[in-house]
């Protein structure tokens, strides 16, 4: 088994500069506070219920007993813990909302900002609902539950915010132990919440939330004038960049670079950037990229359990074994001590596998063992300390490791790296889906415990992290119900299309595509909507490929006669008489004339036929040439100066880079890199329909079939011309010609 390339060579630590641990701290510190206000609502449950009872059942209250016997808001201690539990509930239900909003909130302002603000107003809010409310004497349920109820909104806005600006400094390489130390941020804000709660627990609990209060809103201040966001506001290269292991030569050249001196003039529109901000994805689109889904429900299953002991571990210790609160409190540590150690050393055990789904199941599977133990644990300290230590291990770790180094990769995955943002946006669909879940099993865990008592508790624990594992198998195994949903549906698409194909095609015809294969090659395209679980693939049936499949099928025989148009060639370039073959040529070319329709920077040339409407089919034989660039170009599009490769700027294009990476020419800032193709392709198609709105691109090397490269689902706005990229010679490296293939099928000079 190859080592992970961030474990050759102490890789892991030789990138990273002052920058990226300023960013590891500020993001760990800022949700370890958050994370500390809430541990702080945990550990102060016991002394809240006795302060909302009436003095018959609360002998240490502090006011009299006929102030009390006026103004208590529970007759009993039960019900005041009912009323805890419910209060947890509706924290994480507004927090399960505000993470799918504020997700989408965070890929679209200044995560910087979106951080701050939630940090500085939580504070606020948790001040008035433990310390204002306290020293008013002001007791109100609606009040109360009103204030949790934002309070879950604005704490919503820590974790997509710190997962999406640690995703964008940190690569994929080295990501599960970088991410799984990392994520030990809420474990440690939950050890300095519980350390802050219980040193001022003795004046009151008011004072716990007061302190925790005033170092949140101090940490978001902090965040505003310190954090930076990405390596970009400094001019740090984009981790993109970083982790393509061919970047030097996938790059775009400074200034023309080598060839600068000789042709200073050329230059191939691949190596110019693009101006276009990067743009963010919807929810739908956020939703349908590969395995959000599958990890959201698992992580709804985990979370339940794992907040389930942050928010009544101090009080299960005190009510079912009768050790002080204080005592209580500082004991809880130890589940949030297995949970650092075990997301750390199950990241770095993932990364070293190079596979995250079976360490899950495998810790899972164990968590259940754990729980058990847990649940048998005898009245002491140490013993029960040391089981605490092992079920945060097995479930605290794989929290941390879904929520953070998964979501960041789930939200930077190959589909839409480049083009779009979604990190946040993932991130806060997972973390919400978790928190839906565990804020069911919140009031769940109050009832059940009032009515069955604490060991009916642990098995319906046991029963969930089962049930976590099952979905973690599946994820690694794809056998999720969605798999066979799109299998079927998938089946009765090209049942569909076989009938449909017999209508217009020769039966004999048929038969012979059907045995080649190429009918299923053609149907099973690979898009965005693409599901992914595990290893395994499930494409959506996209309709345009039928159209292409027929069109294919019956006139490829009669290919978009296409010429050069000489008028629009850049001087370097030589087009054939024939106009079917264009080349740069060695020699040193002459300055471009006035004619506004000559390319005079881009080494490239249009066709003489204008498409406007309809289906089109054209093929470029490229040969073994390293560097083109392919597609068409809006007919109103600027061809003086430097053209900028996207379908803003009237460009929509795939090219090869140095013969080794395919580039889809998309709104981002660079070429979005696609894969490096198992063999080069010798010839392209290109299939261009605008009743569909779909530019697709095809390895069109096998006369039998179609091989999908990429595909711009998109209504062109107008006319557009056929464009071909020839690039600069490259000093004899890239001087391939271009040709246009003809319709019986062979390229023409």
């Amino acid at each position: 088994m190859a080592w992970p390339r961030f474990l050759q060579r102490g890789s892991l630590l030789s990138g990273f500069s002052h920058h990226h641990v300023a960013v590891f701290l500020l993001t760990f510190f800022s949700y370890s506070l958050l994370h500390a206000s809430r541990k702080t609502f945990s550990n102060v449950k016991v002394s809240i219920s006795k302060q909302w009872t009436p003095s018959a059942f609360n002998t240490s209250a502090d006011l009299p007993a006929e102030v009390w016997s006026s103004n208590h808001l529970f007759p009993s201690t039960e019900e005041a813990t009912l009323f805890l539990g419910t209060l947890d509930t509706v924290f994480l239900f507004s927090y399960a909302v505000g993470l799918f909003i504020s997700g989408v909130i965070g890929d679209r302002l200044n995560l910087r900002w979106v951080l701050s603000f939630g940090m500085c107003s939580s504070a606020f809010v948790e001040f008035v609902f433990g310390t204002l409310t306290e020293w008013l004497h002001f007791y109100n349920k609606w009040l109360y539950c009103g204030l949790w109820i934002v309070n879950g909104l604005l704490q919503s806005t820590g974790w997509p915010c710190v997962v999406a600006v640690m995703g964008n400094w940190f690569g994929k390489a080295g990501r599960g132990v970088v991410f799984g130390l990392w994520s030990a941020c809420a474990s440690v804000g939950n050890i300095l919440g519980a350390c802050l709660a219980s040193s001022v627990l003795q004046y009151g609990y008011e004072y716990a939330f007061l302190v925790t209060a005033s170092v949140q809103f101090a940490g978001g201040i902090v965040i505003f004038f310190g954090l930076l966001v990405s390596p970009e506001e400094i001019g740090l290269p984009s981790i993109e960049a970083e982790e393509n292991p061919e970047e030097d030569s996938h790059r775009p050249l400074i200034n023309g670079a080598e060839n600068e001196d000789e042709y200073e003039p050329n230059y191939s529109i691949q190596e110019d950037e693009a101006v276009t901000q990067v743009t963010a994805i919807s929810f739908h689109q956020a939703c349908c990229l590969p395995g959000v889904i599958p990890y959201s429900l698992a992580y709804a299953c985990l979370k339940l359990v794992n907040y389930s002991f942050f928010f009544w571990l101090p009080f299960y210790l005190s009510n079912n074994f009768g050790w002080k609160e204080a005592e209580a409190d500082k004991l809880s540590i130890w589940y949030d001590v297995g949970g650092i150690v075990g997301g750390t050393l199950q990241g770095f055990i993932s990364d070293v596998l190079q596979k995250r789904a079976p360490v899950l199941a495998l810790s899972l599977f164990l968590a259940v063992g754990s729980l058990v133990g847990y649940s048998r644990s005898p009245n002491n300290k140490s013993i029960n300390a040391l089981l605490m230590t092992i079920t945060g291990f097995f479930i605290g770790g794989p929290s941390n490791m879904i929520s953070s180094a998964i979501s960041a990769d789930l939200g930077r995955q190959e589909l839409i790296q480049g083009s779009s943002e979604a990190l946040a946006t993932v991130t806060g669909i997972v973390d919400g889906t978790g928190s839906i879940g565990a804020a069911v099993g919140q009031y769940l865990v109050s009832l059940i415990q009032d009515n069955l008592g604490w060991m009916w508790v642990f098995y319906f624990f046991i029963l969930m992290k089962v049930l976590r594992a099952l979905l973690a198998r599946m994820v690694e195994t794809g056998a999720l119900l969605v798999c066979v949903v799109e299998t079927g549906a998938l089946l009765a698409r090209i049942i569909e299309t076989r009938a449909l194909l017999v209508c217009v095609v020769e039966t004999a015809l048929l038969a012979r595509i059907i045995e080649t294969g190429a009918l299923l090659v053609c149907v099973m395209e690979t898009v965005l909507m693409q599901m992914t679980i595990g290893n395994y693939y499930f494409s959506i049936f996209y309709i345009a490929v039928l159209h292409l499949l027929l069109f294919y099928i019956s006139i490829r025989g009669y290919l978009e006669e296409l010429t050069f148009d000489p008028s629009s060639a850049h001087p370097s370039l030589v087009v054939s008489p024939s106009g079917r073959r264009v080349e740069c040529s060695e020699q040193k070319a002459p300055p471009a004339g006035e004619d506004t329709r000559q390319f005079d920077k881009a080494v490239a040339v249009v066709a003489q036929q204008l498409l406007s409407q309809g289906e089109h089919y054209w093929e470029v034989e490229v040969g073994d040439k390293p560097r083109w660039a392919l597609g068409v170009m809006a007919a109103d599009a600027p061809r003086r100066g430097r053209l900028h490769a996207v379908p803003s700027q009237g460009l929509w294009l795939l090219g090869l880079r140095d013969g080794k990476v395919l580039e889809a020419h998309v709104e981002a800032k660079e070429p979005r890199a696609l894969r490096t193709p198992e063999r080069r392709p010798a010839r392209i198609g290109l299939y261009l329909s605008f009743t569909d709105g779909v530019l697709a691109f095809y390895d069109a090397s096998d006369a039998d079939a179609l091989a999908p490269l990429f595909s711009f689902h998109e209504r062109l706005p107008g006319p557009v011309y056929p464009f071909f990229d020839v690039c600069w010679h490259d000093k004899g490296k890239n001087c391939q010609p271009l040709l246009l293939v003809g319709p019986d099928g062979g390229e023409q000079a």
